[in-house]
Order: C-alpha cells, then sequence, then structure tokens
C-alpha cells in the first residue's frame, strides 16, 4: 500500500480534502508557484528606504537613474505624461497633500526626502472680467459690441480657462483702454497673459479671436490698443459648449488613472471626469460622467475602462475621445461586482481584478468570474480581511497583500502574518500564499519588478524571482488519502536540497515527524494504524547556491515498494 504526493499546483480549501486532485494542497506558504515542486521563495532584498510612516511609493526615472517617491497619504496614484518633447520626466498625481499635484526630476529629487517639492495641476482662470474704458473713440460712423477676456499661462506653455467677459459699445476703429487685470493665484509660475477680443459684428462673447499677450505683472497690469490686429487664432480654453471651459483636476479628485488616445480620468464625487486629450491640466465639466454608486476605483485594459463602484454592478467605459466615451452598466454580472478596497483593483493586460465581497473577481476579455472560486468559500474569504488587499503582479499572478492577513493553515490552526495571494487569472487551479514585508505594492511598468514598502520600517525590498544564495523556509500540506486501516510507516522524498522536514497525519492527528537527509527509505514511528493520510512537508531557510526544490514524497506500508 503506497500513496504519493507528487506535485504542487497549489492550494484549495473550499474542497473536501479527500476529494481534491493529485498535487492540490490545503495549504502552500512559500513555495514558489508554477513550478511544480516545493521550491522556496528567495529572501526578499532591502532596496532602498523612505521615511517611517509613509503610505505610498513610486519609483521615478530620470536621466541619472531612479529615485523612490513616497507619501504619508495611501492612495496615491501617479501617472506619466503624454508630452513626447517631455525631457524632465513630469509626474502627475492625485491623493497627496494639496489636491492634485505635477513634479519633475528637478523639483523631485532636489534633496531627499522624495518629492522635494511639487506643483498643483493647475492654472486657475482668472475671477474678474477686466475693465474696460475708451482710450481713442476713433473716428468711424459705424459702432460695434466687442467682448474681451484674458487668461494666465505658465512657464509650460498652460493655458487658463478665460476670464468672465466684459463688454464695450464702440466705434469699430476706437481704441480701447484693458485695465484692472487681476493677480494670479501664487505657486503656479504664471509668466504670461493672455487678451483674447470678439470681432467687429460678433454679437455674442462665445468667439474670441487672440489680441495680445503680455509679460505678466501683478498690480493691476493694463494695455491700451494700439493698432494690433486680431489674430485668426480662437480661445480654446473656453471650450465648445456651456460647460467645456478648461477648469484645472478638482481638489477632491482622486485615482487618476492614464486611458488611451491621450485621455486620463480621476473620480471626483460619484462621477468620473476625463481631462482634454493631451492636456492634463484641463478638466471640464462637460466630461464628466456620473454613476448611480460611488466609484471606489478604476483601472484599464485595452481602450476599456472598468469603473468600480460601492454597488453591485460596475460600469465599463469606452470612447475614441474624450467627448465620445460612454459607460455600459454591467448588469447580470454571474457575482457580486462590489469593490471592497480600492487597493485591490489591478490591470492585469487583459482585464481587471479586485477583491469583492465574495472573492477575488475578474472581468476582461476571459469573461466575467470569480478567481477564488473553488478555492476558498465566500466566509473564508472575508475571513482574510480582503478590505485590507494591496494588489500587485507577481511572475503573471495577481498577488494580494496584506499586513494582517488571517488565514487557515489546518482544520485547528489559524496564522495571522504579513501574507500575499497568489492566483492566477488566466488558468486557476490553485492558490499560494507566500510572506511578504508589508502591504504596499508598487510595480516598476517597464522592467515589471515588483517590490513592497514596510510602513513601520521604511525600508523597500524587492520580490525575487529567485536569484542570488538565500531562500527562505516554505511549507505545504497534502490532500488527504483514504487507504484500509493500516500503518504507512515508511518514507522516500526527492529532492535536490535536504534536510527535509516531513510530518505525517493520521486520522487528523500527527502521528510522527522526521528530517530526511538523503533520498533513502527513511521510517517513522511504528504502532499507528489509521485509515486518513495527510503529509505536512517543510524546507527551513538555507543559503544555497541553487533553490532547495523538494520534487515529491512517497509513504508506503512496505520499504520494498519505495525502492527506485
Amino acid at each position: 500500500m503506497r500513496i504519493d504526493f507528487p506535485v504542487i499546483l497549489g492550494c484549495s480549501q473550499q474542497a473536501d480534502p479527500l476529494r481534491l486532485p493529485d498535487g492540490m494542497c490545503t495549504f502552500v506558504r512559500n513555495s514558489r508557484p508554477n513550478n511544480g515542486n516545493l521550491r522556496p521563495m528567495a529572501l526578499r532584498s532591502t532596496v532602498a528606504s523612505v521615511p517611517v510612516g509613509r503610505r505610498s511609493i513610486h519609483r521615478m526615472r530620470h536621466s541619472s537613474g531612479t529615485a523612490w517617491l513616497s507619501w504619508t497619504q495611501d492612495m496615491v496614484h501617479v501617472i506619466s505624461g503624454f508630452d513626447r518633447e517631455d525631457t524632465q520626466n513630469r509626474l502627475y498625481f492625485t491623493g497627496a497633500a494639496g489636491g492634485p499635484r505635477w513634479a519633475d526630476q528637478t523639483m523631485a529629487i532636489a534633496t531627499a526626502p522624495y518629492p522635494t517639492t511639487t506643483r498643483p495641476l493647475a492654472v486657475n482662470a482668472p475671477i474678474s472680467a477686466p475693465l474696460l474704458e475708451i482710450d481713442d473713440a476713433g473716428v468711424s460712423d459705424t459702432t460695434e459690441t466687442r467682448y474681451y477676456v484674458s487668461t494666465f499661462v505658465n512657464d509650460l506653455g498652460w493655458e487658463s480657462a478665460p476670464s468672465p467677459p466684459a463688454m464695450i459699445v464702440c466705434k469699430t476703429d476706437a481704441k480701447i483702454r484693458i485695465h484692472g487685470l487681476e493677480d494670479a493665484a501664487s505657486g503656479q509660475s504664471i509668466n504670461r497673459r493672455r487678451i483674447y477680443r470678439t470681432k467687429t459684428g460678433t454679437s455674442s462673447a462665445t468667439e474670441f479671436f487672440f489680441l495680445k499677450e503680455l509679460v505678466y505683472a501683478s498690480g493691476g497690469q493694463e494695455w491700451t490698443e494700439d493698432g494690433t490686429a486680431l489674430t485668426n487664432d480662437v480661445l480654446v480654453t473656453a471650450g465648445t459648449t456651456t460647460l467645456g471651459a478648461w477648469i484645472p483636476c478638482p481638489s477632491d479628485a482622486r485615482f487618476l488613472t492614464k486611458l488611451w488616445n491621450g485621455m486620463a480620468a480621476v473620480i471626483v464625487g460619484k462621477s468620473i471626469r476625463v481631462c482634454v486629450a493631451n492636456t492634463l491640466y484641463a478638466w471640464p465639466l462637460d466630461q464628466e460622467i456620473v454613476f448611480a454608486d460611488e466609484p471606489v476605483g478604476m483601472a484599464t485594459w485595452g481602450q476599456n475602462l472598468l469603473v468600480l463602484t460601492k454597488g453591485a454592478t460596475p460600469s465599463l467605459i469606452t470612447g475614441q475621445d474624450p467627448m465620445s466615451l460612454s459607460e455600459q452598466p454591467l448588469e447580470g454580472l454571474p457575482f457580486n461586482g462590489a469593490c471592497i478596497s480600492p487597493h485591490s483593483i489591478l490591470s492585469v493586460g487583459h482585464g481587471v481584478v479586485w477583491a469583492g465581497p465574495d472573492g477575488l473577481n475578474y472581468y476582461g476579455s476571459l469573461g466575467a468570474k470569480v478567481l477564488t472560486a473553488g478555492i476558498f468559500e465566500p466566509d473564508e474569504w472575508r475571513r482574510m480581511g480582503p478590505e485590507n488587499f494591496h494588489a500587485g503582479q507577481f511572475e503573471g499572478m495577481v498577488l494580494m497583500a496584506s499586513s494582517s492577513m488571517l488565514v487557515r493553515e489546518t482544520a485547528s490552526t489559524d496564522v495571522t502574518a504579513k501574507l500575499g495571494l497568489l492566483v492566477d487569472p488566466a488558468a486557476t487551479a490553485g492558490a499560494f500564499f507566500i510572506d511578504v514585508d508589508g502591504d504596499v505594492l508598487h510595480k516598476d511598468p517597464i522592467t515589471s519588478e515588483l517590490f513592497c514598502l514596510d510602513s513601520t520600517t521604511g525600508n523597500i525590498t524587492e520580490l525575487q524571482r529567485n536569484v542570488g544564495t538565500y531562500y527562505g523556509a516554505a511549507v505545504a500540506y497534502s490532500k488527504e488519502y483514504r487507504t484500509p486501516s493500516g500503518n504507512l510507516g515508511y518514507c522516500r522524498v526527492l529532492s535536490k536540497h535536504y534536510p527535509v522536514a516531513v510530518t505525517l497525519i493520521g486520522d487528523g492527528a500527527v502521528v510522527d515527524t522526521i528530517t530526511v537527509t538523503d533520498d533513502d527509505v527513511w521510517n517513522f514511528v511504528s504502532g499507528i494504524e489509521c485509515q486518513s493520510w495527510q503529509i505536512k512537508v517543510e524546507v527551513a531557510a538555507a543559503t544555497s547556491t541553487r533553490p532547495p526544490q523538494v520534487t515529491s514524497v512517497h509513504l508506503a506500508d512496505d520499504p520494498m515498494e519505495l525502492l527506485p
């Protein structure tokens, strides 16, 4: 009589342990996934440190290398811009103190901790209309109604929405003194002011043409028309609709997300708002979509934006430009689509994954499914604390990390620790648990390296792909096996590394634990007869030039059955 523990495919805690397929375990910790063996994960290496108490990190690339930006707020979302001529590696972000911000490498990494300085993602429009008076009445017999507006322009060429219009009736050749031009808000590096005017015969203030650009000066700047002709350059920052003005990103905007075709989106209250294409400082009100339930977060795949809310129905947003975006509520999903952790939202290239109330949800090109169905019961899932999960991606698998994850190791033993849950979104078989150093994750979009921040120490570690010479401890519990009553007292372990600890569990109780040091046949304590068996295999932390690998474990009631 013989039983074999031949391969490790992950764990499942939902099915009866006796009915699990070969290779499926009841618990696996720190074994590298998609390998088939019990192969310990490499120990994490500390790559950088930030101040203690930081809750968000981002690895910034600059002309001399990389630097770590960090914030005390835990919902900072960072994107790069769309300007191909940007040589200063500008980054844009929401969730930090002071509302939406931006920084380039000169500002961000002048002095640690980074970012050193940032600027508002805004060019505020003038609040007051300019004051007008006739300076030269002119000689024409024809009068007209003119409208004037002013705008601010910063050092990057970002232009604000226009001021309220000022109106005057005058002769067609009159020259107007434009004065009372207000001062710009501080901190926005305004260095120019532009004046626009309607053309002769225009009956409203909806079509403005460029008239004059002034070097910015505070203290009641003014300018008098001097014969400068109107150009054919139309004011664009007023937009084409009543709500189309290029106003700044709202101060309470969150979850800044890069889309496609030069677009980006933020969450504002119960809506999302999209910027003017390729213009991250302009967020018109007419480019807003309002939802029935408050959005929690969002993520993209391809040219699809999935907006997840506190309600059970997410929405899919599609379209080629800001004005053509449309919403499709995903009614009829085979699961509760609510999102219970904004940190758990993750784009995986072909879809989006997030923590729901009943499991780890997925929607994308592979359909709609609960990735943890068949692995964890909904009650077991909720015990793990998914509302605290932070998402990352490791070797193509979804990683949900928590600094205090509660998991079931055996029927009578729970473990609470800094753990990560690994699940393959494309071919879900079983799950793997791995040790992590914190719950703040950051994936480098270029190298795909995954980093983890321990907020209590400020240390940033990299989850290694089994490189180096230091490997952690790993453990796996096999499925349960049923045999006629007997004593499976002999054991053989095939491994590329020894020692290996093997615990024999019979009828739900520990029978014996032995330390195997080679591939010979070893024996457990004699005289124990059971009908239900389970194998626990452990590898201690080790220093090795190659990662330890336990290939298989075999039990028998006769040592001859275990010989090669």
